[in-house]
């Protein structure tokens, strides 16, 4: 697990930075990479995050402190300027959960598995797994996984209304990918406009009218951009446009 999280940490530093060869270079650091930066990170936290001391005892972890220091990448990754696709095989557990819901957009695999084990080992829901599940399912369906340790697989959760599509295993990859040349392909611009007035008004406190203005706001926005011209020309033009998202 410590080496996925530090591979994905390390994704959305690069991702923030603007340099996406970088952000797939990271994505395949090694060992050695991952061990460092681990201790780099419970080197500024000022604690061990894992103990284990000798090879027959279990480990241990201090919960609190492993999440005071990754907490901030779920807060990072749902609000990166760009849309965001997760893309889940097998099991979303824990930290995982909350990886993938942190995205705006979730396709899954029928083998996918998708709730809380935390009910089984006297733990709780976190990765800020709370309050994704309750902007995409409500409190009560929310409760429900997390009471029950239920595990819902790839067509429940799109059933469920906590993921988007669900496809065969083998064809999730093909499928993920697809989704997101279409949208990188999109008025991207547009889009971030729209994926901040979503993240406002599921935060709560938006009336009706605010978000009328605020969409006003943003088609004012959007009618300054490249991307606004090419749609409207090739709209009279009966040809599909060309985005550059700018």
């Amino acid at each position: 697990m410590r080496e996925r999280l530090s591979g994905i940490a390390a994704f959305v530093q690069a991702v923030e930075a603007g340099s996406f060869a970088q952000a797939a270079e990271r994505m395949q650091m090694t060992r050695s990479a991952v061990g460092k930066s681990i201790a780099r990170l419970e080197e500024r936290l000022g604690v061990r995050l894992f103990h284990r001391t000798t090879r027959r005892q279990s480990l241990t972890e201090d919960g609190q402190a492993i999440l005071e220091g990754l907490n901030p990448m779920f807060s990072r990754l749902a609000s990166l300027q760009c849309p965001t696709v997760a893309a889940v095989q097998g099991a979303a557990l824990g930290v995982g959960l909350g990886l993938a819901l942190a995205c705006d957009l979730l396709v899954v695999a029928e083998s996918a598995k998708i709730g809380s084990p935390f009910a089984a080992i006297g733990a709780v829901l976190d990765s800020g797994s709370h309050h994704f599940l309750c902007s995409r399912i409500g409190p009560a369906r929310t409760l429900e996984l997390v009471y029950t340790g239920r595990f819902l697989s790839g067509a429940e959760a799109v059933e469920w209304g906590i993921a988007n599509q669900v496809h065969p295993d083998d064809e999730l990859l093909g499928a993920a990918r697809a989704l997101v040349a279409a949208i990188a392909a999109g008025p991207t611009a547009a889009f971030l406009l729209s994926k901040d007035l979503v993240a406002r008004i599921a935060g709560g406190g938006l009336s009706l009218d605010d978000v009328l203005a605020a969409e006003a706001a943003g088609q004012g926005a959007a009618s300054r951009t490249h991307d606004y011209g090419e749609g409207i020309t090739a709209f009279q033009e009966k040809r599909k446009p060309t985005f550059t998202g700018h």
